[in-house]
């Protein structure tokens, strides 16, 4: 398990590497910033999947939040 995260994690520093190429200019700097914060994420949910963590689809988060509003509305509409 822990060479999965090695693994993981080695190929997404290879990747990030070779595309912050890119990004070397001094008039980068909103774009690097951009970049390493959806890259982080893009990391943390990588390892997530390789350990083989149930995470939630967008799906189950718009129910949680709407299903209790929408108890309230039925109630006020009753």
């Amino acid at each position: 398990m822990k060479w999965i995260v090695v693994g993981t994690a080695v190929a997404m520093a290879v990747v990030a590497y070779l595309d912050m190429q890119a990004l070397r200019g001094p008039r980068m700097v909103k774009e690097r910033w951009f970049f390493w914060s959806v890259w982080s994420l893009a990391t943390v949910m990588a390892v997530l999947v390789a350990l083989d963590v149930r995470l939630p689809n967008p799906l189950e988060g718009i129910d949680a939040v709407f299903q209790p509003i929408g108890h309230v509305v039925d109630h006020w509409l009753e």
